[in-house]
């Protein structure tokens, strides 16, 4: 969404690419039942070192 297919990632600070992942990671998803990946991912780390 921020980055135009094609366009070189080279464009782009560091500081600007975490911004667009942070963005990403955080947004709720409706096919994720309106979490967000960020909490669907810690929920799914929590349950592989409780079962370990």
């Amino acid at each position: 969404r921020f980055i135009p297919k094609g366009e070189a990632i080279d464009n782009y600070s560091l500081q600007d690419i975490i911004d667009i992942e942070t963005w990403c990671n955080s947004l709720p998803r409706k096919i994720l039942a309106y979490h967000t990946p960020d909490e669907i991912f810690e929920k799914e780390l929590d349950r592989i070192y409780q079962t370990a």
